[in-house]
């Protein structure tokens, strides 16, 4: 049975967090090639690419145990506080980085 709230809630926390990893993802392959040496770059990709592809399970299994143990409300409350966090984050460090390139741009134009 989906319960409209909740399933729009979770709807719509997947989506934030889909384009979070993705902001994430992006500017990390973008660092790691840009400050690895070409002939190790097959490497340290494969390296990055297995850490995260066993850091997503195990980090489930940590939050799905924790959750069992101590009830819904205390791991909701703080992913919903680090959810929170994480968002006001994104958008003070993108804001900044937009003032700072249209301040460079209206001073480059008077």
């Amino acid at each position: 049975m989906f319960l409209f709230p909740a399933g729009v809630l979770c709807l719509l926390s997947a989506f934030v967090l889909g384009l979070g990893k993705a902001m994430i993802n992006t500017s990390m392959m973008t660092t790691l090639q840009n400050q690895t040496e070409e002939k190790y770059l097959g490497r340290v990709i494969s390296v990055y690419h297995t850490v995260c592809f066993v850091a997503y399970p195990l980090g489930i299994a940590f939050w799905g145990r924790a959750l069992e143990w101590s009830g819904r409300n205390y791991i909701m409350t703080f992913t919903t506080v680090a959810l929170v966090f994480f968002i006001s984050t994104v958008l003070v460090l993108i804001s900044s980085r937009i003032r700072s390139y249209f301040g460079a741009e209206i001073h480059a134009s008077k």
